[in-house]
């Protein structure tokens, strides 16, 4: 399960996430977790099962007609709906999944975000602005500095998720990356907007998390 830590305002988004994915609690590889569009001027990522992000991604990238992700969310619960009931039973009965939608509405002239979440059909849920935190922390860490502050909140989150049992522990590790979008004033015409992306963190145990990731491959 991703950390995935995110703000949500008006004006801008800032988004960190990190990059182990594990299988049956061992690492598995290793990947990039949020994914820019710049063409509908925002981000797509999320939580849970990696494979039904990525069909959503594929079909996002590959097929759909939309101006912006605002545009998007009109049809994207039914097609997500398709995916969900495409991938593996045990997958579907096991796996939560969760996908996020930032992006910049050129029509409300805001950054908006929207939840869709296999606990809740895929149903588009608008985010309120403010500070998003998976998983949750006990620690209050003030963030201020972009990705600093939020590369030192993820490292409290691992704390704590490391002292949970496997099966309810959310895997955290590889890199911290992070995402930002700006709002960028134009003096000829309607505001753009800047994505930009960087490798915020590195965990001091990736070397072994790597070998161990190998490990999995040789074994039958």
């Amino acid at each position: 399960m991703t950390a995935l830590n995110f703000v949500l305002s008006e004006q801008a988004v800032y988004v960190v996430a990190d990059t182990l994915v594990t299988y049956e609690h061992e690492p598995a590889y290793f990947t990039t977790k949020v994914f820019a569009v710049p063409h509908w001027n925002g981000l797509i990522c999320g939580r849970g099962s990696h494979g039904l992000i990525l069909d959503w991604v594929m079909r996002a990238f590959g097929s759909t007609l939309a101006v912006d992700l605002a545009q998007v969310d009109a049809f994207a619960p039914d097609i997500m709906r398709d995916i969900h009931c495409s991938r593996p039973e045990e997958e579907q009965i096991n796996c939560t999944t969760s996908i996020y939608h930032l992006a910049f509405d050129p029509v409300q002239d805001r950054f908006v975000g929207f939840a869709y979440r296999s606990t809740n059909d895929f149903n588009s849920e608008p985010l309120e602005y403010g500070i998003h935190l998976k998983p949750a922390t006990q620690t209050d860490v003030p963030l201020g500095v972009f990705p600093d502050d939020f590369v030192s909140l993820m490292k409290q989150q691992r704390k704590e998720q490391d002292e949970l049992p496997n099966e309810t522990r959310c895997f955290i590790g590889g890199q911290v990356l992070s995402w930002m979008l700006e709002r960028v004033e134009q003096s000829d015409g309607p505001a753009r907007v800047r994505t930009t992306i960087l490798p915020a963190f590195e965990w001091d145990d990736f070397g072994d998390s790597y070998v161990r990731c190998l490990d999995g491959l040789a074994a039958p």
